[in-house]
């Protein structure tokens, strides 16, 4: 259950990412020590004390996030940034194919979640519907309610330059 609460967290900052470069003129610039502490406040929405550590978190986004690269800089703060060429092909390839795409992926993932339970767990699912809800649900409900990764704002200036 933990491990599957951190993939949600982590596509959650992903979403974050992505929606920070599109809605961007110029690239963004993360601070590695600002993504860490979102991430940690992502995992206590779920009532989990976790802080990743910062290469392996850096590791998995460069991983995980297409054109997301690596900047060394002097001193302690490590960023990451996207390249500047992929951004440009990925805002032009952007249409409607890949958001339909994208919505049968998350009532797939859903589904799957929902109908994975044992029949018990489905029963309590009416009785206690908060209790029980998916936590692939509860991730969507709150990326579409607040916008993905949101956090108060005060961390978004922590985690971009």
């Amino acid at each position: 259950m933990s491990e599957d609460i951190h993939s949600y967290v982590l596509a959650e900052l992903i979403a974050y990412l992505y929606e920070v470069k599109y809605s961007c003129e110029n690239l963004p610039v993360f601070k590695m020590q600002g993504l860490v502490k979102r991430y940690s406040q992502m995992m206590e929405e779920f009532g989990i004390n976790y802080v990743p550590h910062s290469t392996r978190l850096r590791e998995r986004l460069l991983d995980q996030c297409q054109g997301l690269q690596d900047i060394r800089s002097s001193g302690q703060d490590t960023l990451v940034t996207f390249e500047k060429d992929v951004q440009t092909a990925v805002r032009s390839a952007r249409n409607y194919n890949e958001e339909a795409y994208q919505f049968t992926k998350v009532s797939s993932i859903i589904r799957r979640e929902i109908f994975s339970r044992d029949k018990q767990s489905l029963e309590d699912t009416f009785e206690r519907p908060s209790a029980s809800t998916p936590i692939a649900l509860q991730t969507l409900v709150r990326m579409i309610l607040r916008g993905p990764g949101s956090i108060p704002s005060k961390e978004d200036k922590e985690s971009m330059m």
